[in-house]
């Protein structure tokens, strides 16, 4: 483990920081308040991370934010296409190009308006790219559903919104945007503070609109200075004292309804306040299929067409329990685990009312049959409830569940028995915050809590922990760079970490690379022989199912995305990294984590090798075309190991080659507009001078 704080300066109270990474760069968003913290202007400054040196630069750009503004900035994303290019959304959407280094702000959205925009609130809390369209960005912000595209030169143009009833309220917070591969004009939008309100907008036209999908009844959620609830119905308090009921269900429809005013106020009534909602659940092999709990869990009916807009009762459960974690089953698409809670008083010795807990119950869910199956067991009471699920992606009889943050319980035959696997050994924190399964393996979970990392596999269960030497701080996140092998983790008030990928005890688990193919019936397959030894690949489909052969094939119609698993195996040196092809059907090979029907590598104009074949050193020399910026120039050898890298460009580059290690490299030449891949020969045993070594497109 190794801390990643070379170049950056010492942590400053009330700081605000944020990732942005795609491919080969690692952006850190850095702001500082300009007075003392609270809600106040920012100072915005960005660093850049160089992974040859391991150490970040100060860009020279900055911004400072409006008055009032001092909440930071949340999710800031790369352009899929210009890795120089920055989206940062705070009280505006600013744009940092990392050649010029400077900021260019959004904000003048009078302009920008068209019919369907009136009255955007620019208040931007995340940001999410079209999956199949690097000119869409998806945004959500307070009080509105937005969704901006982006065109040439940078403006933001609104193609669908629509307002949440009674928006003028404080607190009403969009919460998240989800975007689907296989539906890419769709995005959904969950509402932070009414999160039983979902939304979806089909943004392929202009004229297109968000809408409701359903509304759930009983609101169990409270978030907010100026909202609370009565028994389980969420009543929201403006200043004149009168009260609103939200979103209610609408006969055997449900749709949006107007806020509907109550003039009768009982101020003794209970207040209840449970955890937030998690965001919406996909099915696992079909994307119109949503699942969301409040109250109870609920099925949507958006079939195809869209134009059905119902959700359905997953059956019913104790109308005194609320749902508090939904976790899908990768083995068994048509299963759900659910964690649910009940309210539970708690009385002070003479009587009177002193606080609530909740009971946490599991159950297991059909949700085609709507059976529920309890899962009996008598968990504690605790504040919170079931704060998280994970199911074994190869076994779902293998479970463990984060009661509170505070205990860990496992199952290894579907809830019949249960162990506490936290509070001894390397689980003796007190708090375990991130809680996840690893897809495609046996049993891979993986704890983040306040003493670091730690990780089990079902053949070999003892808690290890992921790297060393990690001091006894929280992770409010972790995050993996797949291109990097690496594992990253945010640390409250101690900078950022980083660790390499452990090696599943069992091979072929860690997903490093992605390839995609919007072509019907496209085969994906991946070469093993490219492989170091004991550097394991696979190839597995979208539905994180580990495919035989290792190809896969999607349905007509239907896009796929295809994952190549490896690690690096214990005796290769921390640091290692490994470049791997991706081949398609007809042997054309698509770089990591990008389409491979758009950069294939069919030619090889662009540079220049010689000599080539060569037994020692070369000379690669290139020219940029206008307009056209330089990323990097890359050696390979036939294993994958990186031999050579740099991103600085000049016309040509001599390297010194070692022909005794390897029979060919690999040149790769890569600027924003495109890739160029050539093929050296280094022969021990000589080569034929007028074979042609360079790759070809073959039909």
């Amino acid at each position: 483990t190794a801390m990643l704080s070379t170049g950056l300066p010492a942590y400053v109270k009330d700081d605000r920081y944020s990732f942005a990474t795609r491919g080969s760069v690692l952006y850190l968003i850095r702001e500082t308040p300009v007075s003392g913290g609270g809600q106040t202007d920012l100072n915005g400054s960005i660093y850049k991370y160089d992974f040859t040196t391991n150490s970040w630069s100060l860009r020279t750009g900055s911004y400072v934010t409006g008055t009032g503004y001092g909440g930071g900035t949340y999710g800031a994303k790369v352009d899929p296409v210009n890795l120089n290019k920055v989206y940062v959304p705070h009280e505006r959407l600013r744009i940092y190009n990392d050649v010029s280094q400077t900021f260019k702000e959004e904000s003048n959205y009078e302009l920008l308006k068209t019919e369907n925009c009136a009255n955007i609130h620019a208040d931007f809390n995340d940001l999410e790219f079209a999956s199949n369209d690097n000119t869409t960005l998806y945004s959500t912000n307070d009080g509105f559903v937005s969704a901006y595209k982006i065109n040439s030169t940078d403006n933001l143009l609104c193609d669908a919104w629509l307002p949440i009833n009674g928006a003028g309220l404080n607190g009403l917070d969009a919460y998240t945007v989800n975007s689907s591969v296989d539906l890419p004009n769709t995005v959904l939008v969950s509402n932070w503070h009414n999160p039983t309100c979902l939304y979806d907008g089909n943004i392929s036209t202009q004229a297109d609109q968000f809408r409701a999908l359903g509304v759930l009844s009983d609101f169990t959620e409270n978030y907010g200075p100026n909202f609370f609830y009565k028994g389980n119905k969420f009543l929201g308090l403006p200043s004149n004292g009168n009260y609103y009921k939200w979103c209610e269900k609408s006969g055997t429809t449900l749709a949006i309804s107007d806020f509907i005013l109550k003039t009768t106020l009982n101020p003794n009534g209970d207040f209840v306040y449970p955890t937030m909602l998690n965001p919406p659940v996909r099915h696992v092999n079909d994307p119109y299929q949503i699942f969301i709990g409040q109250a109870q869990v609920y099925k949507s009916l958006y079939i195809n067409s869209g134009t059905d807009n119902k959700f359905e009762e997953v059956s019913s459960f104790p109308s005194d329990e609320s749902v508090t974690h939904i976790a899908t089953s990768f083995s068994n698409p048509n299963n759900l685990f659910v964690g649910t809670a009940k309210d539970s008083a708690v009385y002070k010795s003479d009587g009177s009312f002193s606080t609530y807990l909740k009971i946490p119950y599991l159950y297991k869910v059909n949700h085609n049959t709507k059976a529920w199956t309890k899962i009996s067991f008598n968990f504690p009471r605790r504040g919170l409830g079931i704060e998280g699920i994970a199911v074994n992606s190869i076994n779902e009889n293998n479970i463990i569940i984060n009661i509170d943050r505070s205990m860990i319980y496992e199952t290894l035959d579907g809830g019949i028995t249960w162990s506490v696997i936290s509070g001894v050994g390397k689980l003796s924190s007190s708090f375990y915050y991130t809680l996840t399964a690893e897809k495609g393996t046996n049993g891979r979970f993986l704890i983040a809590t306040k003493n670091g990392i730690f990780y089990k596999d079902a053949d070999n269960p003892t808690w290890q922990s992921y790297g060393v030497n990690f001091p006894g701080i929280i992770l409010w996140s972790i995050d993996v760079n797949y291109s990097f092998n690496t594992l990253y983790a945010a640390a409250s008030q101690a900078g950022i970490w980083k660790a390499p990928l452990i090696c599943p005890s069992q091979a072929n688990r860690t997903i490093m690379y992605r390839l995609h193919t919007y072509y019907e019936a496209q085969k994906l397959s991946v070469d093993n022989a490219l492989s170091e030894p004991n550097f394991n690949l696979q190839l597995r489909g979208s539905e994180s199912i580990v495919l035989t052969n290792a190809t896969f094939a999607p349905d007509y119609g239907r896009s796929v995305m295809g994952y190549i698993h490896g690690c690096n195996p214990t005796s290769v040196p921390s640091g290692t990294f490994y470049r791997q092809e991706e081949v398609a059907e007809n042997n054309e090979m698509a770089s990591p984590d990008e389409k491979s029907e758009s950069d294939m590598i069919s030619a090889t104009e662009g540079i220049k090798i010689s000599p080539n074949p060569s037994t020692g050193p070369i000379k690669v020399e290139s020219k940029l075309n206008q307009g056209e910026n330089f990323q990097y120039l890359q050696i390979s050898d036939i294993n994958g190991k990186i031999v050579f890298e740099t991103k600085k460009y000049e016309t040509a580059i001599n390297v010194e080659l070692n022909p005794s290690q390897t029979s060919y490299y690999l040149v790769s030449f890569v600027t924003d507009k495109r890739k160029v891949v050539k093929k050296v020969v280094t022969p021990i045993n000589g080569a034929d001078p007028n074979q042609d070594y360079s790759f070809k497109k073959r039909n």
